[in-house]
C-alpha cells in the first residue's frame, strides 16, 4: 500500500469530475489499501472513503472490465503505481494508458538515479551522497564523513523512491543527521543526502507530451528553504496551501526560457512521454539545478501540474483530453512494432 494513497484518491475524483461525459464512457477502478481492486459501485465507495474492504486481490470480473478499457489513466502515486509496476502490467496486457511507460516512471521515481543520468547528460544538479540501509548499518561512519566531506550544510535527506516530501528532512545541524537519516529509514531502504542551497528558490515545470513534449511556463514554491511539506502541496490546510505557490513565476522572459529548455532535456533524457511535472532550484546566482521529476504529478485543487496548465490556457478537461490522445498515440507506435505482435 502506497504512503500516497489518499492523494491518489483526491487526484482521481477531480480528473473523474473534470472528465468530458460527451465523449467518454468511464469505468473507474480502485485499489484499496491492502492491494484489492474494485471497480464500479464499490469502488466509487473507496474513492469516496466510505469503505476499504476487499475480498480477492482481483476477481475476473474486474480484470476483464480492465482489458476491455480503450486506455487506463492510472492516477497512482507513490510505489507499485507510479514506479513503473503497473505501467509493466498495462504493457503486459498491450493496453493504452496516460503518462510515462514503465521504463521512463522507474528511473522518475529513483532520485538518486534520475540525479546520475541528468549529471551524465551534462545538466546541472545537485551534488548528493547515495546509499542503502545495508550501507548504512556497515559503514555509518564513512557515509557521514562522505557527507561532511562533499557537502554543505544545510543538507537534505531524502527517500529516494517516494514523493509527495514523504521521507524528507532538512538538517542544518551534523549532529542532528542520523537521526534524519533513521527517519528517512523507515518509508524507504534507499536514500540520498543532497547538498543545500541558501535563498534559492523553486521553480516547477508541467511538461505535456511524447516525442517533442510541450512545455509550459513555470510556477513557484515559496518553500523558503524549507521542505514544501505534504499538507501545503495537497491543500489539507488550504490557507497554508494556497499562500506557498504562484502558477506563474516572476522571472525574466530569458530566465523563464532558460528553465523550460533544462526542463526539457531532463524529460527527454530520462525517456518521458505522456506527462511529468519538474521541480528546479535556482540559486541566488541565477543558476538553475535540477531537483526531481514527478511522472504522475497530482491531480488535487491545489496540484501545481494542472494548474500551471490552466494559467496558461489549458483548463483540466481539456488537459485530460491531451493526455488521453498522447497514450493512444504512444499504443498505436508501439503496436507497429513486430517484436509487439
Amino acid at each position: 500500500m502506497s504512503v500516497e494513497h489518499d492523494i491518489s484518491l483526491i487526484s482521481s475524483k477531480n480528473i473523474h469530475e473534470a472528465l468530458n461525459r460527451d465523449y467518454y464512457d468511464t469505468e473507474q477502478f480502485c485499489i484499496n489499501r491492502h492491494g484489492y481492486w474494485l471497480k464500479g459501485d464499490e469502488a466509487k465507495k473507496i474513492l469516496e472513503q466510505q469503505t476499504d474492504a476487499g475480498h480477492e486481490k482481483i476477481s475476473p470480473d474486474t480484470l476483464h472490465a480492465l482489458l476491455k478499457s480503450d486506455i487506463i489513466f492510472p492516477v497512482l502515486h507513490g510505489t507499485c503505481g507510479e514506479d513503473g509496476t503497473m505501467q509493466g502490467l498495462f504493457d503486459v496486457f498491450s493496453k493504452a494508458y496516460v503518462g510515462c511507460d514503465h521504463r521512463s516512471a522507474a528511473i522518475c521515481m529513483d532520485k538518486e538515479l534520475s540525479k546520475r543520468l541528468a549529471m551524465d547528460a551534462g545538466l546541472p544538479s545537485l551534488p548528493f551522497v547515495g546509499f542503502n540501509r545495508h550501507q548504512w548499518e556497515t559503514s555509518k561512519e564513512e557515509i557521514i564523513h562522505q557527507i561532511n566531506d562533499k557537502l554543505t550544510y544545510p543538507v537534505f535527506v531524502k527517500a529516494v523512491h517516494l514523493g509527495s516530501s514523504i521521507g524528507i528532512h532538512k538538517v542544518s545541524d551534523p549532529s542532528l543527521l542520523s537521526g534524519a537519516i533513521m527517519e528517512s529509514f523507515r518509508v524507504d531502504d534507499r536514500l540520498i543526502v543532497e547538498n543545500g542551497l541558501e535563498n534559492v528558490r523553486e521553480i516547477e515545470f508541467s511538461l505535456l507530451g511524447n516525442n517533442n513534449p510541450e512545455v509550459f511556463p513555470p510556477g513557484e514554491v515559496y518553500a523558503e528553504g524549507n521542505v514544501h511539506d505534504y499538507d501545503s502541496k495537497y491543500g489539507l490546510n488550504p490557507a497554508k496551501a494556497a499562500a506557498r505557490f504562484d502558477t506563474i513565476a516572476k522571472l525574466s522572459e530569458e530566465k523563464i526560457a532558460e528553465g523550460m529548455a533544462l526542463a526539457k532535456a531532463v524529460y527527454q533524457t530520462l525517456g518521458c512521454s505522456g506527462m511529468a511535472r519538474i521541480d528546479t532550484f535556482l540559486d541566488a546566482n541565477g543558476k538553475y539545478w535540477f531537483n526531481e521529476i514527478n511522472p504522475i504529478p497530482g491531480f488535487t485543487k491545489f496540484s501545481l501540474y494542472p494548474l500551471m496548465c490552466e494559467a496558461n490556457g489549458l483548463p483540466l478537461a481539456d488537459l485530460i483530453d491531451r493526455l488521453i490522445v498522447l497514450g493512444l498515440h504512444r499504443r498505436r507506435q508501439l503496436d507497429r512494432l513486430e517484436v509487439t505482435k
